[in-house]
């Protein structure tokens, strides 16, 4: 079963759009160092929708091949048809990730049968877990609570990415399958859904606040809900002025990493909004806060 917190990896790319592999290198092992359970491939924050497809490959590949089974990791192989996703999850299986992750087909409206049959091809042309992918804000794609318990049924499904605010039905489907894995993929509501039985997390800002994200856990297991409430707030006051990936991007050299630029047509923070983010994140966190010393802050 797969459990804890995953970093979902972003992508460091070079003014050209070029992949920046020994920056891609060094924020594995930085995760992996600040004590990490596994990882989240190929995502939205890796920006893996707007990479061509023999730079996805790459990418894909390349983590795969820096992680070297040290952990485990989710590739997320989601495109909008299903030929395509089922070649990338074969590419991910062939590779060595354990699990395999993608969004529901988008753009087109398609029905609730199209996205069943879409998610059983994926799942029978694998012979790793699937991890359902639930985020309606990005995707459009609305699945209700009905919809997603009966994909849970299926056996090749060891689990669900609940990005979304609805704690109620993250909820109801640990209570419905409590030996499959419901991960919390919104970092500002991380405590509740950990507290409402999420067995880890998947966010784009562990890289950058995995202190207090790991904090925030051991709070919660620990029953200590005040103590991860606090964390929790530390956290939201950064996501607040965030600002997307590019904000995750600007913050990187306070930890000495380099993160590069987004892709275009994502555009780079202004002056004023990166001082205000690194100003809000070294109140909370400091150039390099530690665990220990999140735990006592």
């Amino acid at each position: 079963m797969l459990r804890g917190m995953f970093p979902a990896l972003m992508t460091p790319f070079d003014a050209d759009g070029a992949i920046i592999e020994t920056a891609l290198a060094a924020l594995i092992e930085h995760n992996i160092d600040q004590g990490m359970h596994g990882f989240y491939a190929g995502g939205s924050t890796s920006e893996a929708l707007l990479m061509a497809e023999p730079m996805r490959h790459r990418m894909l590949d390349f983590v795969a091949e820096t992680i070297a089974r040290r952990v485990p990791v989710i590739a997320n192989v989601g495109c909008i048809s299903t030929q395509e996703t089922v070649a990338l999850a074969k590419r991910a299986e062939a590779a060595g990730y354990d699990a395999v992750s993608f969004v529901p087909p988008y753009y087109y409206g398609f029905s609730l049968d199209e996205i069943r049959r879409h998610t059983l091809a994926v799942g029978e042309a694998v012979s790793v877990p699937v991890v359902l992918y639930n985020i309606p804000r990005a995707s459009g794609v609305t699945l209700e609570l009905d919809a997603i318990l009966a994909m849970l049924e299926w056996d090749f499904v060891a689990g669900v990415k609940h990005t979304s605010h609805d704690l109620f039905m993250l909820e109801r489907m640990k209570t419905a399958f409590p030996d499959k894995s419901v991960f919390v993929g919104h970092d500002e509501v991380l405590a509740g859904g950990l507290a409402l039985g999420g067995d880890g997390g998947i966010g784009s800002t562990y890289t950058v606040l995995g202190p207090r994200i790991l904090a925030v856990r051991d709070a919660i297991a620990a029953g200590d809900v005040a103590g991860a409430l606090t964390h929790q707030r530390a956290i939201n006051d950064v996501i607040k002025v965030m600002i997307g990936l590019q904000g995750l991007k600007v913050l990187l050299p306070d930890l000495g990493l380099e993160g590069g630029v987004c892709r275009a047509p994502f555009k780079t923070l202004t002056e004023a909004q990166a001082t205000e983010l690194r100003a809000v994140f070294r109140r909370h966190f400091g150039p390099a806060l530690t665990p220990d010393r999140a735990a006592n802050a």
